[in-house]
């Protein structure tokens, strides 16, 4: 079956670890350390390529698009565009919880995109780096979207892995209003 598949998103790191009791975010270093060991391992299979650009996607038989479940929350523009030079394609804002770019889709009260999270997504689009909103809790996935428009900001949006909360109304899903914006 691999031979048919011609483009994969993966996750290249863990969103969280755990650090003795606690689980915490994954700090920017180790992510990255993560992301280039994991690198290293996949494209030991020859047949696989890094997406770097459009014109990639019609290069390669096989493309992968490396992205992060969880945006460290060390991250600075410096880092970010780091990131996108090791071939980070995607980068979610919040995994579950909240964090200081907003919060994930468990947050019990989702009180939306952070001056954090703004930052984030101006670094994202310097960058190059497709803002994922596929784990964002609802009102911050419509506070980034509603930033983008009014910054006129050139950042590509995607929800790589979620559903419909019309069909399904699980939080995790995204409301069709949030699906048909990114659309």
């Amino acid at each position: 079956w691999a031979s048919n598949v011609r483009l994969a998103h993966v996750t290249s790191a863990p969103p969280v670890i755990k650090e003795g009791d606690k689980v915490v975010v994954n700090p920017y270093e180790n992510t990255l350390k993560m992301h280039l060991a994991f690198q290293e391992m996949v494209m030991k299979n020859t047949a696989l390529h890094f997406i770097t650009s459009k014109s990639d996607l019609n290069f390669y038989d096989t493309g992968l698009l490396f992205g992060f479940q969880h945006a460290p929350e060390d991250l600075t523009k410096k880092r970010v565009q780091r990131l996108k030079d090791e071939a980070v394609f995607a980068m979610v804002l919040a995994f579950g919880e909240k964090t200081k770019y907003g919060c994930g889709f468990a947050c019990e009260d989702d009180t939306g995109l952070t001056s954090g999270g703004r930052n984030l997504i101006n670094w994202m689009s310097a960058a190059d780096i497709v803002l994922d909103l596929s784990h964002a809790g609802h009102k911050t996935a419509h506070d980034a979207l509603t930033f983008i428009q009014q910054e006129k900001l050139q950042i590509q949006i995607m929800a790589s892995h979620t559903g419909s909360y019309k069909v399904y109304p699980h939080k995790r899903n995204l409301p069709d209003e949030i699906l048909e914006e990114i659309a």
